[in-house]
Parts: structure tokens; C-alpha cells; sequence
């Protein structure tokens, strides 16, 4: 993803030569900036502790930004926040997610003419069901559950009712 600005008056980039004149299309591409070690000490790392409300109020608030910032942002990132939350969370409340022997080695080299980052070769993982809990939305035994793959369903009028939210701790 990029953000896409135009100079609206002349603008001499500080430190260098250059002047954009007015009416240039500036292109932004955001994941120079995700991937900037002055915001993200080493930044290919999975690090999830870098979203931690103290370590956010560490860096300028538009460094990390998926979902673009300010008056033009995109006005479904709510929902859309809200929705893979969700979806993940059912997933992996009766199955874990593992990396498949045909999983690229990190970092992901990305498709260069792809207009949203896409990984340029196919990212597998293996779902496999929880044999620590019983599983849930079915009869079948988490044991009987198959390892490869489990598919997306919707619910059936066999199906018991939904469970109560609960909280982690």
C-alpha cells in the first residue's frame, strides 16, 4: 500500500537538492516506514510487543499505519479490526496454527507489482484441531479431527448453541 499526496506548492526536501514543484504526485510506500529500524529495531523480527500501548507511545503515531491516517483513512478499519479479531479467535479456539514444511523462510519476499503487499510465493500453514479441549460446534471427537485442513461452515441447526464469551487470565 501507498499513500498518494500532491505537492500543493513548491517544496524543497530538507537535507538534500531536490524540489518537488507544485502539482507533483508524491508517493509514500508504507512499508518503508514499517520496515525502518529507527521506528522498528530490527524490524523483519516478529516482535508483537511492539504494539504494546508503551512502546506505541514511543514513535510518531503514523509510523505504523495498515490502515492509512487522518481525514482520508480508511473508514472501514473498525470493522475490519474488529472482524479479523473475531475470526481469528474462533479458529483458534479449537485449532492452532503451525507453519507446513513448504512454508517460506522468513523474511517474506513480497510480489513486486502487487498493488497491496502480497507474498510472492504461497504462504502455507497447517490448521490442526486442539487435543486439549473438546471441540466445539460438532459431535466428532477433537482426536477424530482431521489434521490437514479444517473448513470453514456455517451453523447448522444440529449445531449446539454458541458458548458463552469468556475472559482470558
Amino acid at each position: 500500500m501507498r499513500i498518494e499526496r500532491e505537492c500543493s506548492r513548491d517544496y524543497r526536501v530538507p537535507g538534500t537538492e531536490l524540489t518537488l514543484p507544485a502539482g507533483t504526485l508524491v508517493a509514500m510506500p508504507v512499508i518503508t516506514m514499517h520496515r525502518d529500524p529507527d521506528y522498528f529495531p530490527d524490524p523483519m523480527r516478529f516482535d508483537p510487543d511492539r504494539f504494546l500501548p508503551e512502546e506505541k507511545e514511543k514513535r510518531h503515531p503514523c509510523v505504523y499505519m495498515p490502515f492509512g491516517s487522518g481525514p482520508r483513512n480508511c473508514i472501514a478499519q473498525r470493522f475490519a479490526l474488529f472482524e479479523i479479531k473475531v475470526a481469528l479467535a474462533c479458529v483458534l479456539r479449537d485449532c492452532r496454527l503451525e507453519t507446513a514444511p513448504a512454508t517460506p523462510p522468513a523474511p517474506l519476499r513480497l510480489e513486486p507489482t502487487a498493488f497491496l503487499s502480497t507474498p510472492a510465493d504461497p504462504v502455507r500453514v497447517r490448521v490442526v484441531p486442539r487435543t486439549d479441549r473438546p471441540a466445539s460446534g460438532g459431535s466428532r471427537p477433537a482426536a477424530e479431527a482431521p489434521t490437514e485442513s479444517v473448513p470453514a461452515s456455517r451453523p447448522t441447526e444440529s449445531d449446539p448453541a454458541p458458548r458463552p464469551a469468556t475472559t482470558a487470565q
